[in-house]
């Protein structure tokens, strides 16, 4: 038995174990129905982990590519329906009203900001 398991009481173990329980279990993410190009389909919350890789990523543009590579799916199917060869078409994209609501879903699904980011990132690479 570890030296932390004698000192902290029975009741406190079991407390924290349900605590923990609680926390990681697996929870669905939140997720949104956009569309762009007159097509729906399903935009998902990004993990922690993933938020944290765009907003690491070398650029705004490519976080968000990642983010929209990662999170969009083929309605009510685990499909992806984009892969990583396709960032270049991505970026390349229009940039209309239908974006700029996927863009608005991405931020409310991450709770990212993405233009704030987008700022954040410019100022950097100009201070560089």
């Amino acid at each position: 038995m570890s030296e932390d398991k004698k000192r902290v009481p029975a009741a406190e173990r079991s407390e924290r174990g349900a605590l923990r329980a609680h926390l990681l279990q697996t929870r669905e993410p939140e997720h949104e129905m956009v569309t762009l190009f007159g097509k729906e389909f399903e935009l998902r919350q990004p993990t922690l982990e993933q938020v944290l890789n765009a907003r690491d990523s070398k650029d705004a543009l490519d976080g968000t590519l990642n983010l929209l590579i990662d999170r969009a799916f083929v309605p009510g199917t685990n499909e992806r329906i984009f892969e990583e060869g396709d960032k270049r078409i991505l970026a390349k994209m229009p940039f209309g009203k239908e974006m700029v609501e996927v863009n608005a879903a991405m931020s409310r699904l991450s709770g990212i900001d993405l233009d704030e980011e987008e700022e954040k990132a410019l100022k950097k690479t100009q201070t560089a």
